[in-house]
């Protein structure tokens, strides 16, 4: 692959960069059984001392709010509510019954088809939330409105969001089933994108051996290979066949990765390269979005066109606007 490259840019490659041993990941998951059974053996005394949560210690988002030592059963007929954070507890008549909720929940997902309001959509599902919460249902359809919160989260790039909706998942994946495969794929990406891949080999001995064998897992191990060995063509191809919705979590630290292939190749490739070669490789979507983003990174040009970058320049000026 390094001489495909090197033909392509026709330049002289001032040496090979060196690259870090891809994680074997089959022992990982010899390791992960082991370290399964024994947080099994941990689960049952971890969840007997969970303490109920103060309102006064809620962080950003109190529809997760302990409400434990409170029995309320909704009678709310309403479909729409505002979602407001709580301060006591909530009287039964603002609280929406399950399956009042579940006709909320239809009625936001025809509403986003035909308007795409994520603001009033992502207050909605948050108050869907609140009150599945404080009624304690614990159920698929708590599942499924978690899943769906958390991809539309992605589809509006609202990490956030995204964070506390997948968090409550591994929480509901532990004796519910739902899109398990799928959002722990999403989580790997996300510990890529918070830079914390320290992480990933404790996600994963948490999981199970089983998980090696699912594509959208595997796509993301693939990226964390990419991303360990400094392999930016793997990532950006990688990018390209991203399944269900990992496309989003990736645009998240693709800028990134594109500031570090651009240093890569300016060191390693001289005197020039040429736009089209940056723009098919890097996966931007035209001309124009590739030369906005090298200007925005201390891009220099050979010529008035702004076809070709002088990889010398560039990297002096990438450089220097670190300082």
């Amino acid at each position: 692959e390094d001489n495909d490259i090197e033909q392509k840019y026709n330049f002289k490659k001032s040496k090979k960069l060196k690259r870090e041993k891809s994680p074997d990941w089959k022992s990982i998951g010899e390791e992960n059984e082991r370290r399964e059974k024994r947080a099994q053996r941990f689960a049952e005394l971890k969840a007997k001392h969970k303490k109920i949560r103060n309102v006064e210690q809620q962080q950003n988002d109190d529809s997760e709010v302990g409400w434990e030592a409170l029995i309320i059963k909704g009678t709310s007929t309403e479909l729409e509510k505002q979602y407001l954070r709580l301060t006591s507890a909530p009287d039964p008549a603002s609280v929406r019954p399950e399956h009042i909720l579940k006709e909320s929940l239809l009625m936001l997902k025809r509403k986003w088809q035909t308007d795409a309001n994520y603001a009033y959509t992502n207050e909605q599902l948050k108050s869907i939330r609140q009150d599945l919460t404080v009624q304690h249902i614990l159920n698929d359809f708590t599942v499924n409105v978690y899943e769906t919160h958390a991809r539309l989260a992605l589809q509006n790039s609202d990490f956030s969001e995204f964070n506390q909706c997948q968090t409550q998942l591994m929480e509901l994946y532990k004796t519910l089933d739902g899109s398990k495969m799928e959002f722990l794929s999403y989580r790997i990406l996300y510990h890529i994108y918070t830079s914390n891949l320290s992480k990933i080999n404790h996600l994963l001995s948490e999981s199970g051996q089983s998980v090696f064998d699912d594509p959208s897992v595997s796509h993301a191990l693939n990226v964390v290979e990419g991303v360990i060995q400094c392999n930016y063509i793997k990532i950006f191809k990688l990018y390209e066949t991203a399944p269900n919705m990992s496309l989003y979590l990736m645009e998240g630290f693709l800028n990134t990765a594109r500031i570090s292939a651009l240093t890569t190749i300016c060191k390693g490739f001289h005197p020039s390269v040429s736009i089209e070669c940056l723009v098919q490789d890097m996966r931007f979507s035209n001309t124009e979005e590739c030369q906005k983003f090298l200007e925005a990174n201390g891009g220099c040009y050979t010529d008035e066109n702004k076809t070709i970058l002088d990889t010398k320049k560039t990297l002096a000026a990438y450089s220097e606007k670190l300082k």
